[in-house]
C-alpha cells in the first residue's frame, strides 16, 4: 500500500530539453522555408558535422556527458522514491488505508501545539522519523519536550502507521 513519488523532475527536464530543442529546429526549418534567416543555420552545422569523426575529442567528450547524464537519469528513474502515502494498520474490517505525510505532520503539528505552554509548532515526517519543533514564550520549559513526545505519540497512537517512528522534540524558547 505505500505509494512512491513520480518521478517527476528527471522527466520534466528531460521533457523541457527535448521540447526546446524540437521548438529550435521546427521554427528554423520554418524560417528556412519562409525565405527568412534561420535562428539555426543548418549550412554550419552542417559543414562543423561533416569535420568530425568518431575519435575526434569534442564527439568523445560529447558522447561521455551524455553517457553520464543517461546514467544520472535511469539510476532517478529506478530508485524508489519517497513514499507519500504511508500504510495504517489494518482496522476490524481489514481494509487496506493510508495517510499521506501532509496529513501526518498536520495531525502531529496539530497536537503538540495544543500543548499547554507551545506557542507555535513545526513538524516534518521524514522516514521514520518524526521531527517536532515547537516554541514557547516559557524561560524554562521544564517538561515541555516530555509533555509534546507524550502528544505526539499519544496521536500517532490513535492514526496507527504500520511502521513505528522515533520522535525528536526540540524546544525554542523566546530567548533562542
Amino acid at each position: 500500500m505505500i505509494r512512491r513519488s513520480r518521478r517527476a523532475l528527471p522527466a520534466g527536464l528531460v521533457a523541457l530539453a527535448l521540447l526546446a530543442a524540437c521548438v529550435l529546429v521546427g521554427v528554423s526549418c520554418g524560417q528556412a522555408l519562409t525565405g527568412h534567416r534561420p535562428w539555426l543555420p543548418f549550412a554550419g552545422v552542417a559543414r562543423v558535422a561533416a569535420g568530425l569523426t568518431a575519435s575526434s575529442p569534442v564527439v568523445l567528450a560529447a558522447a561521455v556527458v551524455l553517457g553520464v547524464l543517461g546514467l544520472a537519469l535511469l539510476f532517478a528513474a529506478l530508485t524508489p522514491g519517497a513514499a507519500s502515502v504511508l500504510p495504517l494498520q489494518p482496522g476490524p474490517t481489514q481494509l487496506a488505508s493510508g495517510v499521506t505525510r501532509a496529513s501526518l505532520s498536520t495531525a502531529l503539528m496539530v497536537a503538540a501545539g495544543d500543548v499547554d505552554g507551545v506557542d507555535r509548532a513545526r513538524v516534518r515526517v521524514r522516514g521514520r522519523r518524526v521531527h517536532a519543533t515547537v516554541r514557547t514564550p516559557l524561560r524554562a520549559p521544564g517538561a515541555l519536550r516530555e509533555d509534546v513526545r507524550t502528544a505526539i505519540d499519544a496521536r500517532l497512537t490513535d492514526i496507527a502507521p504500520t511502521r513505528p517512528a522515533s520522535i525528536r522534540v526540540r524546544v525554542r524558547t523566546r530567548s533562542d
